[in-house]
């Protein structure tokens, strides 16, 4: 901001109009500030003084004589068009962080919705100048809007014309700023801000009336401003010279956005800054997303699929053909889903489903991203990418070097609502009803400067989420469009979850829906209690773990929360003339609590004399009775039990392997020991809990087993699809068995009967699966497979209870 002065005769300088630095030794101002009332021009300019009649403040102050006047060679005095006028100065400024250049604007769309004047003009209707710098914001109005209050006159005979911009202080209580200031607004790059030149004031109402101010048009003077400061020796100033070259050129100087946290007090020439609150910064992509072609992106979501955008499958006639993920690896495509209600070119049902044509070729603990299913109000990640340098965050002290290599950026995006929720005008006729609820929008409200960042189309809006002791890539959304990477206008994608049940359809097509159930909550009832169901039938409020069958009903009613749920009994005893013995319904009761994910880890040993040898492990049930493998058992003679961590060794009374059991292909791999001296529960020892849930699976099981004596190993395995493990295994995967993969590595082999487990969010234990003492020939297997323990619910309570 600078201040525009004439020096009286007694050398008193009256400081009559404001202007603007935009090159180290050029001053833009309004063409009507080039004389007084005495019909003299201006001689003085006047920077880094927020108070010209104070002395208090002039530590960075810098006061310099013009040396030449350059007015637009259109404007006359007698009318306000081409309002715009160049100083020089007499030298160069001195540059540091009070005094630096302005950049223009010289984009002739002006689509900020709030820009900001300065000056020292007036406060009020016939008020004094203030001594002190002021601001106010302003809203950009359209000139249709603008005539309303300035109709033709002697001034502006043929009307408000592209040269003028309007903007309005809906306030009313505040200064439009000196002739010949700034319009201006700030622009976010590398983390700090610049001030980008809009306007520069020419006329207007009086102040602290609702009548809008009006401005010379920078960018419709860009051209002229540009040359006519070459033409006279701004030096450095290139024919190519751009906003982007003008932003870096000072950056080092600039303020930091006010969102990053910077620790002022500097010591030891060290300055702490809070990295995560940086809202745009060079990040490779998350290797969950993939090239689709046609500039567009997509996102894995298992080994053979990638969720886009509908719009990016089909381009002028060319349907998509192959993938290319991680970098360099290309996948054909298979078959193209798109979403049956999308229209090419709308913002809604835009969404596709690509199956590959093989499964891909995923490095060690590659993690598909989860599709999120709910609602999402925090932040999350889009992708976008720019120049390497306009985006680098700019430490104190950092020299910036120009670097216009293409860089991928990550942007830091809070999620909007629908009244914050900025759509550019570019993109409104894609969403002719409006934001609904399947449309995702998220974004910043600072804008960047120009041709910083382009959206990713079809990239990922995801967060990283920690569960289970790994972190798991969420996709929320898809991007579809966003100007600069949802910065001043915002990024609109399309939301996951509110197509889940048609992704279901297409990849899952005989997957039960329960969306329809109705639930009712019945406060008075609580676990154990007697209740009915429909038609009267009786039933009983048991965890919804043990009920299965009330996932197809039409009407659920549950007891107090929705952990508990009003059962029927024959759904609780499984079938007619086979009933779950009670300890297994109480069994929750007893464990609630338990510091243990697994009940009583058994070491399961073959001994001759005083020589014992390590088979696998098992996992008490019963006061009487282990579980195991069968595959664990090649013989049971000479065989004993011993609690991991206790000494005392438990003689058996008998070994019990499943009668169909296949040594093969380990279906049907279940096995009990029966001991000849029964447990006694304590706090140390009591049974794992069974789960009997048929049709669902907890999503994260932890595999805890046995490698010798007193060692024990645990690890996380996700239950995958049997399809899944079908693709690759060696074997055919049989109904009762549980698929499952190692988040973390490219193969799954559990080589030693291992125990499957869930911790429910009451501190249950439950037992889910066993896993089969498997040969080498595991090591080369992507999947691993276990006995579903509720496939086997039966033949447990036959040999274990009775």
């Amino acid at each position: 901001m600078a201040a525009l002065g004439w020096t009286l005769p007694n050398g008193t300088i009256l400081w009559q109009c404001g202007g603007s630095l935009i090159w180290e030794n050029f001053v833009l101002t309004a063409a009507h500030c080039l004389i007084d009332k005495r019909n003299q021009p201006p001689d003085v300019v006047r920077l880094g003084d927020l108070d010209l009649f104070s002395a208090e403040d002039d530590t960075y102050a810098q006061q310099l004589k013009i040396v030449k006047i350059l007015r637009h060679p259109e404007h006359t005095f007698s009318a306000s068009y081409h309002d715009v006028a160049l100083l020089k100065l007499e030298w160069n400024v001195t540059l540091d962080q009070t005094v630096i250049p302005a950049c223009l604007w010289s984009d002739g769309e002006v689509r900020f919705r709030e820009m900001v004047a300065t000056g020292w003009g007036n406060t009020g209707f016939a008020q004094k100048r203030t001594p002190t710098l002021l601001k106010v914001s302003l809203k950009p109005i359209s000139n249709e809007q603008c005539s309303e209050f300035y109709p033709p006159t002697r001034r502006i005979r043929q009307g408000l014309q592209d040269q003028h911009l309007c903007a309005v202080d809906e306030e009313m209580d505040t200064c439009e700023g000196d002739s010949g200031g700034p319009l201006q607004l700030k622009l976010l790059h590398n983390s700090r801000m610049t001030p980008f030149v809009v306007g520069v004031t020419s006329f207007g109402g009086v102040c602290g009336t609702s009548n809008p101010g009006v401005y010379a048009k920078v960018a419709f003077f860009y051209d002229w401003i540009m040359a006519t400061m070459r033409d006279h020796g701004a030096d450095g100033l290139e024919v190519d010279y751009n906003a982007t070259l003008c932003a870096l050129r000072y950056a080092s100087l600039r303020e930091f956005d006010d969102q990053v946290r910077i620790d002022e007090e500097r010591s030891n020439n060290f300055t702490a800054v809070d990295m995560t609150r940086v809202r745009i910064s060079s990040r490779a992509l998350p290797i969950q997303m993939v090239d689709v072609g046609h500039n567009c992106y997509g996102v894995i979501v298992d080994e053979d699929t990638v969720i886009t955008v509908a719009d990016c499958t089909n381009l002028e006639g060319q349907s998509l053909a192959f993938v290319t993920y991680l970098g360099e690896k290309v996948m054909p495509i298979s078959k193209i889903h798109v979403h049956p209600n999308h229209v090419q070119g709308s913002g809604y049902n835009n969404i596709a489903i690509l199956k590959m044509s093989k499964l891909l070729d995923l490095p060690l603990g590659f993690q598909p991203s989860c599709v999120w299913h709910g609602m999402f109000n925090d932040s999350v990640n889009a992708y976008g990418s720019g120049r390497q340098d306009i985006n680098h965050f700019l430490y104190f002290d950092e020299e910036i070097h120009l670097n216009s290599t293409q860089a991928l950026h990550r942007i830091k995006s809070p999620v909007l609502n629908e009244s914050s929720c900025v759509i550019s005008e570019r993109f409104a006729p894609r969403l002719r009803h409006g934001l609904t609820r399947e449309q995702f929008c998220v974004g910043n409200d600072v804008f960047l400067v120009p041709g910083s960042c382009d959206l990713l189309v079809g990239g990922v809006l995801d967060e990283w989420m920690f569960k289970e002791n790994n972190d798991y890539h969420h996709t929320v959304a898809l991007s579809l469009f966003g100007r600069d990477c949802g910065f001043g206008e915002h990024i609109i994608g399309v939301r996951l979850s509110s197509h889940v049940e048609w992704m279901k359809s297409v990849l899952l097509p005989n997957y039960q829906n329960t969306a329809d159930t109705v639930r009712y909550i019945d406060m008075d009832l609580h676990e154990g209690d007697n209740c009915t169901i429909s038609k009267g039938r009786p039933a009983r409020c048991v965890s919804v773990d043990i009920c299965p069958g009330h996932l197809n009903r039409k009407v659920d009613t549950f007891c107090s929360s929705t952990s508990v749920v009003c059962c029927a009994y024959e759904i609780i005893m499984l079938s007619e003339g086979s009933q779950i013995h009670p300890e297994v319904l109480k069994c929750p009761e007893m464990a609630q609590g338990h510091t243990t994910s697994l009940g009583s880890l058994a070491y399961i040993a073959r001994h001759f004399g005083e020589r014992i040898t390590f088979l696998c492990s098992g996992v008490v049930i019963t006061k009487s009775a282990v579980l195991t493998t069968a595959s664990c058992l090649a013989e049971h003679r000479y065989l004993v039990v011993r609690l991991i961590d206790k000494q005392t060794q438990y003689n058996i009374s008998d070994v019990l392997k499943h009668e169909t059991y296949n040594s093969t292909d380990k279906t049907n791999d279940i096995a009990l020991i029966k001991l000849s001296y029964p447990f006694e529960w304590n706090a140390q020892v009591f049974p794992a809990c069974l789960w009997t849930n048929q049709t669902h699976t907890p999503i994260v099981l932890n595999i805890t087993f046995a490698v010798r004596k007193d060692v024990t190993v645990n690890t996380v395995l996700h239950p995958m699809y049997n399809s899944d493990c079908q693709r690759s295994h060696p074997y055919e995967v049989h109904k009762t068995q549980l698929c499952l993969r190692n988040p973390m590595k490219n193969i799954t082999c559990v080589r030693f009967s291992g125990m499957l487990t869930w911790l429910d969010p009451r501190g249950v234990p439950f037992l889910v699966g066993v896993n089969p003492d498997e040969d080498v020939q595991c090591i080369q297997w992507r999947y691993s497979t276990a006995t579903r323990i509720s496939s086997f619910l039966e033949w447990i309570t036959k040999n274990a209870f009775i």
